[in-house]
Protein backbone atom coordinates (compact mmCIF):
# COMPACT_ATOMS: atom_id res chain seq x y z
CA UNK A 1 0.00 0.00 0.00
CA UNK A 2 2.72 2.49 0.90
CA UNK A 3 4.43 2.26 -2.49
CA UNK A 4 1.20 2.69 -4.42
CA UNK A 5 -0.13 5.60 -2.35
CA UNK A 6 3.19 7.40 -2.73
CA UNK A 7 2.66 7.59 -6.49
CA UNK A 8 -0.92 8.87 -6.34
CA UNK A 9 -2.12 12.42 -6.80
CA UNK A 10 -4.72 12.73 -4.02
CA UNK A 11 -7.39 15.40 -3.57
CA UNK A 12 -9.19 15.74 -0.22
CA UNK A 13 -12.54 17.54 -0.40
CA UNK A 14 -14.26 18.59 2.83
CA UNK A 15 -15.73 21.86 4.06
CA UNK A 16 -14.28 21.22 7.53
CA UNK A 17 -10.61 22.27 7.48
CA UNK A 18 -9.59 20.22 10.55
CA UNK A 19 -10.93 17.07 8.87
CA UNK A 20 -8.90 17.81 5.74
CA UNK A 21 -5.80 18.28 7.90
CA UNK A 22 -6.36 15.02 9.80
CA UNK A 23 -6.85 13.04 6.59
CA UNK A 24 -3.74 14.62 5.05
CA UNK A 25 -1.70 13.75 8.15
CA UNK A 26 -2.88 10.13 7.99
CA UNK A 27 -2.07 9.91 4.29
CA UNK A 28 1.39 11.44 4.73
CA UNK A 29 2.09 8.89 7.49
CA UNK A 30 1.13 6.16 4.99
CA UNK A 31 3.57 7.55 2.41
CA UNK A 32 1.43 9.89 0.32
CA UNK A 33 3.45 12.70 -1.21
CA UNK A 34 1.16 14.49 -3.65
CA UNK A 35 -1.77 15.86 -1.63
CA UNK A 36 -4.12 18.72 -2.40
CA UNK A 37 -7.27 19.82 -0.64
CA UNK A 38 -10.41 21.75 -1.45
CA UNK A 39 -12.97 23.35 0.86
CA UNK A 40 -15.95 22.36 -1.30
CA UNK A 41 -16.97 20.55 -4.45
CA UNK A 42 -16.94 23.69 -6.61
CA UNK A 43 -13.34 24.46 -5.68
CA UNK A 44 -12.43 20.80 -6.21
CA UNK A 45 -13.93 20.77 -9.71
CA UNK A 46 -11.94 23.90 -10.59
CA UNK A 47 -8.74 22.30 -9.29
CA UNK A 48 -9.43 19.07 -11.16
CA UNK A 49 -10.00 20.98 -14.41
CA UNK A 50 -6.41 22.22 -14.10
CA UNK A 51 -4.90 18.94 -12.90
CA UNK A 52 -6.81 15.67 -12.51
CA UNK A 53 -6.29 13.45 -9.46
CA UNK A 54 -5.86 9.70 -9.17
CA UNK A 55 -7.76 9.45 -5.88
CA UNK A 56 -10.42 11.76 -4.48
CA UNK A 57 -11.54 11.54 -0.87
CA UNK A 58 -14.71 13.55 -0.37
CA UNK A 59 -17.17 14.29 2.38
CA UNK A 60 -20.84 13.54 1.74
CA UNK A 61 -22.32 16.64 3.43
CA UNK A 62 -20.98 19.91 2.00
CA UNK A 63 -22.72 23.26 1.54
CA UNK A 64 -22.48 23.67 -2.23
CA UNK A 65 -22.93 20.11 -3.50
CA UNK A 66 -23.15 16.81 -1.65
CA UNK A 67 -20.55 14.13 -2.16
CA UNK A 68 -22.78 11.92 -4.30
CA UNK A 69 -23.54 14.80 -6.69
CA UNK A 70 -19.84 15.69 -6.78
CA UNK A 71 -18.93 12.10 -7.67
CA UNK A 72 -21.62 12.08 -10.37
CA UNK A 73 -20.09 15.27 -11.82
CA UNK A 74 -16.66 13.62 -11.82
CA UNK A 75 -17.98 10.61 -13.73
CA UNK A 76 -19.48 12.88 -16.41
CA UNK A 77 -16.17 14.54 -17.27
CA UNK A 78 -13.71 12.45 -19.31
CA UNK A 79 -10.78 14.21 -17.55
CA UNK A 80 -11.94 13.03 -14.11
CA UNK A 81 -14.02 9.93 -14.82
CA UNK A 82 -11.04 7.65 -14.16
CA UNK A 83 -10.45 8.97 -10.63
CA UNK A 84 -11.03 6.53 -7.80
CA UNK A 85 -13.27 7.93 -5.07
CA UNK A 86 -13.77 7.42 -1.35
CA UNK A 87 -16.91 8.98 0.13
CA UNK A 88 -16.73 9.93 3.82
CA UNK A 89 -20.00 10.08 5.71
CA UNK A 90 -21.44 10.17 9.18
CA UNK A 91 -24.32 8.13 7.79
CA UNK A 92 -23.60 4.42 8.00
CA UNK A 93 -26.27 3.27 5.55
CA UNK A 94 -24.67 4.61 2.36
CA UNK A 95 -23.79 2.00 -0.26
CA UNK A 96 -20.80 2.96 -2.41
CA UNK A 97 -22.39 1.55 -5.55
CA UNK A 98 -25.56 3.63 -5.23
CA UNK A 99 -23.62 6.89 -5.01
CA UNK A 100 -21.00 5.96 -7.60
CA UNK A 101 -18.09 5.88 -5.15
CA UNK A 102 -15.44 3.18 -5.17
CA UNK A 103 -15.56 2.98 -1.36
CA UNK A 104 -17.37 4.54 1.59
CA UNK A 105 -15.74 5.41 4.90
CA UNK A 106 -17.79 6.04 8.04
CA UNK A 107 -16.92 8.83 10.46
CA UNK A 108 -15.14 9.14 12.81
CA UNK A 109 -12.12 8.59 10.60
CA UNK A 110 -9.34 6.33 11.82
CA UNK A 111 -6.14 5.67 9.88
CA UNK A 112 -6.56 1.89 9.47
CA UNK A 113 -10.12 2.30 8.17
CA UNK A 114 -9.02 5.10 5.82
CA UNK A 115 -6.27 2.93 4.37
CA UNK A 116 -8.66 -0.02 3.94
CA UNK A 117 -11.12 2.26 2.13
CA UNK A 118 -8.34 3.48 -0.17
CA UNK A 119 -7.27 -0.10 -0.88
CA UNK A 120 -10.89 -0.97 -1.73
CA UNK A 121 -11.19 2.09 -3.99
CA UNK A 122 -8.02 1.19 -5.85
CA UNK A 123 -8.90 -2.49 -6.28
Amino acid sequence: MTASIASLDVLIVDDHEPTRAIIAKMLRAAGAQRLRDAADATQALQMLAERPADLIITDQVMPDMDGAAFIAALKQDPKTAHARTVLISGFTDIDARTVGANAVLAKPIEAPALLRAIEAALA
